[in-house]
């Protein structure tokens, strides 16, 4: 009985000692832009990221209205003027490139992303995948994007973060079993999540830590937590004694610097 009572120690010792120091991987959100200087979405910010060997990056793909796979955030052009905005889904790709960014990029298409991205082993590609003003759309997008991953064998290198139930179903549908898929809508449980075809169950920070209860449920699912977007040292530090498994971050190297600390205490 004693021998089985020490194993049983070691063996929750050990356990501590793992969960102490099990560390989130770093999600770069938009490229390594507001700390590295670069504009969001961009190339330059994709490359930046990739120097420093983060974990992950997370960009966005927006579809143009003659087709066209662009990566930004928003569905406004971020360098279009406010009396004339546009709309990068009712726009051509030609309108919307026609508009540089601050660096003077192009905005880039999803082909030119990904063929940047599959230059890095070390950096996984997290796609946040726009809602578009269709189901028939959205089947039209995840179909791309499909054709654009196997172009360049980056199939089992990318995550996939959505806005709604219909385009999760279809990612988990068309996409490898077991293509790691977020849901980005926080009304949604996690068993839901679970349910259409999630593997991850991830929320903003706030919503974490108002319904932390969530975080059980998930693992007990056998679903990994991401939270987003976080920027400040003492959120990061909670998610980490949480065991989250990814942070979404505009600040990455803030963020290492935060693992560091906690991994040379």
């Amino acid at each position: 009985m004693k021998r089985i009572l020490a194993l049983l120690v070691a063996v929750l010792i050990a356990q501590g000692i793992s969960a102490q120091y099990k560390m989130p991987k770093i999600v770069a959100h938009r490229g390594y832009h507001q700390e590295g200087g670069a504009p969001n979405n961009s190339i330059e910010a994709l490359k930046m990221a990739q120097k420093e060997r983060f974990d992950m990056v997370e960009f966005d793909v927006n579809m143009s209205s003659d087709g066209e796979l662009l990566v930004l955030h928003g569905i406004w052009h971020p360098g279009s003027k406010a009396e004339n905005r546009i709309h990068c889904q009712w726009a051509s790709s030609a309108e919307i490139q026609a508009i540089p960014l601050s660096n003077g990029e192009k905005v880039p298409t999803f082909e030119e992303w990904i063929a940047q991205a599959a230059k890095c082993e070390t950096t996984k590609m997290l796609i946040e995948v726009k809602s578009h003003d269709t189901p028939a759309l959205d089947s039209e997008v995840a179909a791309k994007i499909q054709k654009v991953l196997k172009k360049y064998n980056m199939q089992d290198k990318v995550f996939y973060l959505v806005g709604h139930e219909y385009l999760v179903r279809e990612l988990a549908r068309i996409t490898p079993k077991g293509t790691p898929i977020a849901l980005t809508n926080n009304a949604y449980s996690p068993a839901f999540c679970k349910a259409i075809g999630c593997t991850i169950a991830g929320r903003t920070y706030d919503s974490w830590r108002r319904n932390q209860h969530l975080i059980k449920q998930a693992r007990e699912l056998g679903l990994e937590l991401m939270a987003w977007t976080v920027n400040n040292p003492e959120h990061i530090e909670w998610l980490v004694e949480q065991g989250f498994d990814y942070i979404l971050t505009d600040k990455p190297m803030m963020m290492r610097g935060v693992l560091q600390n906690r991994h040379n205490k």
